[in-house]
């Protein structure tokens, strides 16, 4: 599993563009939270960026879905 991890962390990094990358992150996010072991530093540093991204990512589309309901 751990090897799971480390290739989505490069699919992640190799993509080109933000969306490439939004489009992954969803995904790995939901691998890393089914691994339930320990991670090495990396990939729990790792994890920690992504989810941040991945909670802002939400965050701005709930503000925008709010403001376009005003």
């Amino acid at each position: 599993m751990i090897q799971q991890l480390e290739q989505a962390r490069a699919q992640y990094i190799l993509a080109r563009t933000p969306a490439q990358k939004a489009a992954l992150r969803s995904d790995i996010v939901d691998e890393f939270e089914a691994y339930r072991g320990p991670l090495p530093p990396d990939l729990e540093r790792f994890y920690r960026k992504i989810r941040a991204e991945q909670d802002q990512a939400e965050a701005n589309a709930a503000a925008n879905s709010a403001g376009g309901a005003q």
